[in-house]
């Protein structure tokens, strides 16, 4: 390691704007340079294996390259990604797109809700639903609906008895198959913290449900329906993954 590169990844590591996965990654390349073991690395920076060898191999890969090519800041980051350019923006993702209160959540209601959604854009090629487990988000009414909007003509079987429906895996099984236009994936089972709605959530308890004022529940859903909207108009914005894989303390 040169000592430009070295001077320039301390710089990184320690700079309070420097985005933290990068600060992570120039910490175990610095570690790499002073023959610190991979295992010792994970240790010190509270990190799996995986991770500091990905960004050690990374480092080896570039040591070849000229810094006036790819520099220092450059190395830690992510590399491009293939394919085409994204169709929508990060803060596109980040809107509720079609809001529904009710005072149940029942199958039908929640069939209801994705139908409703799908009109939103009868053309789109795909759609992408990031569920949990819930048996409703697993129901023969969904499995229908989605045969039907996929153009699926294949007997799907009897509920609990035969088929695609005989029971809520065999559901999910179909529900998740990539190769349908309309897919759903289900956020493993007490993981609810990595489900995006979870932290939008969080977001309407903060800013409205623990400080607001409700005379009624038509007023709380209406409210809740203005926040919606005012949210998806004004402060959308990616949420920013800061988990760096570091065990949770006792």
């Amino acid at each position: 390691m040169t000592g430009e590169e070295r001077e320039g990844l301390e710089s990184l590591a320690r700079r309070h704007r420097t985005a933290q996965q990068v600060a992570t990654r120039a910490r175990i390349v610095l570690a790499a340079g002073a023959g610190r073991s991979i295992s010792g690395t994970a240790d010190d920076l509270g990190l799996n294996r995986d991770t500091v060898r990905l960004w050690r191999d990374r480092r080896t890969a570039l040591q070849d390259i000229p810094l006036a090519e790819v520099g220092v800041a450059g190395r830690p980051a992510d590399a491009p990604r293939p394919g085409a350019p994204a169709r929508i923006t990060a803060e596109q993702v980040c809107q509720v797109v079609d809001p529904l209160a009710g005072p149940t959540r029942t199958e039908e209601d929640v069939a209801a809700h994705i139908r409703r959604t799908l009109d939103t854009d009868p053309d789109a090629p795909a759609w992408h639903f990031v569920v949990d487990n819930l048996n409703t988000h697993q129901s023969e009414t969904l499995v229908r609906l989605v045969a039907g909007r996929c153009g699926i003509m294949a007997d799907l079987g009897v509920k609990e008895k035969s088929g695609i429906l005989t029971s809520m895996r065999s559901r999910a099984a179909f529900l998740a198959d990539p190769t349908h236009r309309i897919v759903f994936h289900y956020t493993p089972t007490h993981a609810s913290w990595i489900n995006q709605v979870e932290i939008w959530l969080s977001i309407l308890t903060r800013k409205l449900l623990t400080w607001g004022i409700f005379t009624s529940t038509d007023d709380l859903t209406q409210q809740v329906l203005a926040f919606i909207a005012y949210d998806s108009r004004t402060m959308v914005k990616p949420f920013k993954w800061t988990y760096q894989g570091r065990s949770l303390a006792a």
